[in-house]
This record gives structure tokens, C-alpha cells and sequence, in this order.
């Protein structure tokens, strides 16, 4: 969100390691996409809150990740 915030035209990803331990959840979820459980309740942060992951919700997603480019260096 900062990047956006920022002006930024374009977004490179590069994060490994113990940074993806949640399969990119917590990443998701700051950009504004719902996780939540079979009671529609959003879940934790962390990986250990997938567990009762039940469907996401990106309807809240932020609008201007519609107009800027991801990508994800080579490996």
C-alpha cells in the first residue's frame, strides 16, 4: 500500500524465505482482500490462521492495483 501510496508506476516483488510462510495471505490481506472462515469471520494473520481459511473476499481490494504492473524477478 505504501508503494501505492507513493505514486509508484510499477511493483517488483521479490520476498522468500520465512516472508511467504503464509502463501502470500498477509500480503493479500493488506491490500485489502477478506480471508475468512466457514462463518464468513475474517481469520488471523500468520500462516498457523490458514488453517481455517474458508474463502477470500477481493471485492475490497484497493482499485488502483487494476492500473499497476506486478512483477516477480527471475529466479
Amino acid at each position: 500500500m505504501q508503494a501505492l501510496d507513493s505514486g509508484a508506476q510499477s511493483i517488483i516483488i521479490g520476498i522468500g524465505g520465512s516472508a511467504t510462510n503464509d502463501g502470500g495471505a498477509g500480503m493479500v490481506q493488506a491490500l485489502g482482500a477478506k480471508l475468512c472462515d466457514a462463518n464468513g469471520t475474517e481469520i488471523g494473520y500468520g500462516g498457523g490462521s490458514l488453517m481455517s481459511l474458508n474463502s477470500i473476499d477481493i471485492s475490497g481490494l484497493d482499485p488502483r492495483l487494476k492500473t499497476v504492473p506486478f512483477a516477480w524477478p527471475a529466479m
